[in-house]
């Protein structure tokens, strides 16, 4: 293995788990300044230098235990960049090392922003190396990335506004369920300014001034790009270059990872696969079974005899025998979340079409106008799919505080194709969100 930085990539120290610690601080904060306006408890700000130090004690514990994982599995860890030669060699500053196959997982970056002052721009990774918060922030970029740090900083106390040259932030996600999210967005307190984008960021003293494509302007400690990322192909040489890309710069590759040159792979964000952690983890373990597992060389021997004996090609038969962990996950059973406040998830699909049954609404949490005041809007949100011939659940769309863990049994049960009557057969805690859409489901069936 070779690595040019530090071991777990941009998860692991740029990523979801360090915006993921300060997610949950920013809900603990966000709980207890609820709380103190409803008279409960006492408004206390977060220590942020030391919640910054005692994260970044976590995460060097996890790089520890990532070398040592690599060192106990007779891994050679290879410090340095790496640079294609051809499809079995790969060379590190003066060495060279060959192999039958190579694999290429050197994940991705952020997308720069292309402005006037764009040098003056700070991106995610130097926002989860900020040591003390900014007073005002200004974050371009509406996706998962720019709403989670908008709602996260929001939270922590910063002034925050986030613009999206969209007409709604999370355009990635079902509009219903994005457009819900932006509005708890602006009931937090965020400035939300869509259909709009940065024209040009330029010093003044002690701030930035910025100036947006609508004529607004304004003034703030930090602007943020956080439009997207790009996989990091460029450093890997010239041979590189002779691989297909995707439109979006990610290497192409078969459903075996294999890009357009025999023996060389690609996993993660570097792929033209969904970038996200769950996926490149899953398709590393598949990946080293296609290499190195039993059952795929079965296969192969299965095929090859098929082929010397003239025996017609079954493709039905073929798939019912090859090993399943040979076979990459199913991306449409991939399910998605953005971190706001509550989390936003979603899993296959919910059809827009008025005729097809679905079920959808809102829900007010039992402990508002307890634990915290009574809002303009009911933050939960659940939205149901089913296939109307077969009342079989098909998607889910969820914006509550379980999402992320809800979603993962949503996924299970779209994969199962459960019937819309098996939520008859089980009952949810009483009370909880999850009663509301088994509720609903039921009326499905």
């Amino acid at each position: 293995m070779v690595e040019s930085d530090l071991l777990g990539g941009t998860c692991v120290n740029r990523g979801c788990v360090p915006k993921k610690i300060l997610w949950s601080a920013g809900n603990l904060a966000r709980s207890i300044h609820l709380a103190s306006r409803q008279c409960i408890a006492s408004a206390t700000a977060i220590d942020f230098p030391a919640l910054i130090a005692k994260r970044d004690e976590h995460i060097g514990a996890i790089r520890e235990s990532l070398e040592q994982s690599l060192d106990d599995a007779g891994v050679t860890l290879c410090r340095g960049e790496a640079t294609l030669l051809d499809a079995h060699t790969v060379g590190v500053a003066s060495r060279s090392y060959t192999a039958d196959n190579v694999v290429l997982a050197t994940g991705g970056k952020p997308t720069p922003l292309d402005i006037e002052g764009a040098n003056l721009l700070s991106d995610s990774r130097d926002v989860l190396s900020w040591t003390s918060l900014p007073r005002r922030v200004v974050i371009a970029g509406g996706g998962y990335i720019g709403c989670e740090f908008a709602a996260i900083f929001n939270a922590l106390g910063v002034d925050t506004t986030l613009v999206h040259d969209g007409p709604f932030v999370l355009d990635t996600f079902p509009e219903g369920m994005a457009r819900h999210v932006q509005a708890g967005l602006l009931a937090s307190g965020i400035t939300v300014l869509t259909d709009d984008g940065l024209r040009c960021v330029a010093e003044n003293g002690r701030f930035l001034e910025y100036s947006l494509t609508s004529g607004e302007s304004g003034h703030a400690d930090v602007v943020v790009a956080a439009v997207g990322r790009s996989p990091n192909v460029e450093q890997l040489g010239s041979f590189a270059d002779s691989i297909e890309r995707s439109q979006s710069g990610a290497l192409s590759i078969t459903d075996q990872f294999e890009t357009s040159c025999a023996g060389v792979y690609a996993i993660g964000d570097v792929a033209d696969r969904l970038p996200l952690t769950p996926v490149a983890t899953a398709d590393g373990a598949t990946l080293a079974h296609i290499l190195h597992g039993e059952g795929v060389k079965g296969q192969r021997e299965a095929d090859q005899s098929r082929q010397d004996s003239g025996s017609p090609d079954d493709s039905v038969a073929s798939e019912c025998a090859r090993d399943p962990r040979t076979m990459p996950i199913d991306l449409k059973l991939v399910a998605t979340t953005a971190f706001t406040y509550p989390p936003a998830s979603f899993v296959g699909t919910v059809s827009d079409d008025p005729d097809e049954s679905k079920r959808a609404g809102e829900v007010t949490p039992l402990s508002q106008n307890v634990l915290a005041p009574q809002q303009h809007y009911k933050p939960a949100f659940y939205r149901l799919g089913f296939n109307p011939e077969t009342a079989e659940l098909t998607g889910a769309q969820l914006v509550c505080e379980s999402a992320p863990d809800l979603i993962a049994m949503a996924a299970a049960m779209v994969a199962a194709r459960t019937q819309a009557s098996t939520f008859s057969t089980a009952t949810a805690i009483h009370p909880s969100f999850a009663e509301e859409f088994f509720s609903e489901a039921r009326q499905s069936s």
